[in-house]
């Protein structure tokens, strides 16, 4: 939920469990937008996933949505954006892609666990 985004445990352990597409819904608002928009793309990099990104855009009350809605690849690199707009956007996911980011650098393999829970 919204700013789970934030916490890189929650992304990792799905990795672990094979997901390949993480759906992250958001209601970010101002001034924190910059702050998802670096966790979206290290959670795709770190995890070797696809990010979807779908966060609120607009004003309710005192909050003011920053959008930025988003698809990111496994190499961290956006896909599709909409930028602080509202709208729909759409991008294609090639799963190979998840295999390729693996080969530069695998976090996942490459991860060293010092406490078990």
């Amino acid at each position: 939920i919204c700013f789970d985004v934030e916490f890189p445990e929650l992304a990792r352990s799905l990795a672990l469990a094979g997901a390949q597409v993480l759906l992250v819904v958001s209601a970010n608002m101002k001034p924190y937008g910059h702050f998802h928009r670096n966790y979206v793309l290290a959670r795709a990099q770190e995890n070797h996933t696809f990010v979807a990104y779908c966060n609120q855009v607009g004003s309710n009350n005192s909050w003011d949505f920053v959008g930025d809605s988003c698809l990111v690849n496994p190499s961290g690199e956006i896909i599709c954006e909409l930028a602080g707009e509202e709208g729909i956007t759409a991008g294609d996911i090639n799963l190979s892609e998840i295999a390729r980011s693996q080969e530069v650098y695998n976090y996942l393999k490459e991860r060293r666990v010092f406490f078990e829970q």
